[in-house]
């Protein structure tokens, strides 16, 4: 128990938080308001202040953005315990939660919890190299590699959840290594002393992890303009493929959909179709990152080629994400906008999708669903056997605002409209028939029949 004398009682941020900390060892630095300030949370999220001493960065955070939920992790049961204090102190108990633990210990702790994202101060210097300074000396000194310690923090956190870290500048190829390997969109900021200093003594890096299919994808994608989302997973999902067949993912992006497909059926085939040079770059490099080159390809092609691209090539299945907005309605995100805005009119995307496909082959769509009309008419006269499932984002929803449609070529058979997915629980959490598909690579079932896709 910390006794009276030995702790100070100090006011950040503009005295919106006050804080007790040791009077002796390592305090709190800025180091810890930058890391919060620059972990993107919002209302209803959680986050992870791993190695959180005091618990300055993540009581911060709880001041900075109502609504957030924070867990506070640290090892020492001193310091842990005024963070706790420091909780109650700020009368942040309903938001904030204290946990004394080893950070190799999260992966099993967090099991089953959501972790929206992660930050962490950790210790700075190798044990090698430690002049230890006070009563506290794991605040500083490494007690579990720097490596270990940015595994354990992304076992658990979400699939594109960000993980911010603060860090001795001269760290940053050991820090990038530790992190390079499981993520796709590293963010380096160094912290410079003054505007004409040579060097950073301290940066700020922040990844998200772009592992996919609870991680067994691992995705490379641009930092900035469209990125995966779940309507890549959905789609695949609702494919019918079965091992030795051949699936074209048309309008690929970084091949999220077809290589999530290639890791759920084994023996598929998948060909990659991508115009923009750079995305085509990055699903090559993404098909080598799951070692997916025997069975993917990739061809850089605009969809309006595919028909003579595809000329003699057996295709039994087809599936696109097509841009969801008419050019003259278009708000471009960023450096990819053909992602998201029409280059080619839908009835003409699915005209050239449709004529390399082989008989009774499936076409399978994910789009806006207030477009399904005009998506009907591009395949109705002739397709048949069109089966329409909404994606609900909660079971009380009005509308649904996407939806997959399936359409088998030269089919007579009459259409089905289906009960829909419901993507999100009232507490913003998948379902478990979604996570079901987007964390463990299971099926989504349009009514196909035991014998597969019929």
């Amino acid at each position: 128990m910390t006794g009276p004398g030995t702790t100070t009682d100090d006011r950040l941020l503009g005295g919106r938080l006050r804080l007790l900390q040791p009077a002796r060892g390592y305090r709190v630095a800025v180091d810890a308001l930058l890391l919060q300030a620059a972990v993107p949370a919002r209302a209803g999220e959680t986050v992870v202040d791993a190695g959180a001493g005091v618990g300055a960065a993540g009581l911060a955070l709880a001041v900075r953005v109502p609504g957030v939920r924070v867990l506070l992790v640290e090892r020492d049961p001193d310091l842990a315990a005024l963070a706790q204090a420091n909780v109650a102190r700020n009368r942040l108990e309903a938001r904030v939660e204290v946990m004394q633990a080893d950070v190799a210990e999260l992966p099993r702790r967090l099991a089953g919890r959501r972790i929206d994202h992660v930050m962490t101060n950790p210790p700075h210097l190798p044990a090698a190299r430690a002049r230890l300074p006070g009563r506290h000396p794991e605040a500083v000194v490494e007690t579990l590699p720097l490596a270990a310690w940015c595994d354990a923090l992304l076992r658990p956190l979400r699939p594109r959840g960000w993980l911010v870290v603060v860090h001795r500048a001269d760290r940053w190829p050991e820090l990038a290594r530790a992190l390079d390997h499981r993520t796709g969109d590293l963010r380096l900021l160094p912290l410079w002393p003054r505007a004409d200093a040579a060097t950073a003594r301290r940066l700020i890096l922040a990844t998200t992890d772009d592992r996919l299919l609870g991680g067994r994808l691992r995705l490379l994608q641009p930092a900035r303009g469209y990125r995966v989302a779940v309507d890549a997973l959905l789609l695949q999902a609702a494919v019918p493929a079965r091992a030795g067949e051949t699936v074209v993912d048309a309008g690929a992006g970084v091949g999220a959909a077809g290589l999530a497909l290639a890791v759920r059926v084994p023996g598929v085939r998948v060909l990659l179709v991508e115009r923009d040079p750079d995305l085509a770059a990055l699903a090559q490099a993404n098909v080598a990152r799951n070692r997916l080159e025997a069975r993917v390809e990739v061809m850089q092609a605009d969809v309006a080629e595919l028909p003579r691209r595809l000329a003699g090539r057996r295709i039994d299945h087809v599936m696109t994400n097509p841009p969801h907005l008419p050019a003259a309605r278009a708000r471009l995100p960023g450096r990819h906008p053909e992602a998201v805005v029409e280059t080619l009119p839908l009835a003409a995307w699915c005209d050239a999708l449709l004529r390399p496909l082989r008989p009774r082959g499936w076409l399978v769509v994910v789009h806006r669903a207030d477009r399904w009309p005009e998506l009907a008419r591009a395949l109705d006269h002739r397709t048949g056997d069109l089966r329409l499932l909404p994606l609900w984002p909660r079971a009380d929803a009005a509308t649904a605002r996407r939806l997959i449609l399936a359409a088998r070529k030269a089919s007579r058979a009459p259409a089905r409209l289906l009960r829909g997915l419901v993507l999100h629980r009232e507490d913003g959490d998948f379902t478990p028939a979604a996570e079901a598909i987007l964390r463990h690579a299971g099926a989504l079932d349009l009514g196909w029949d035991p014998a597969g896709g019929s």
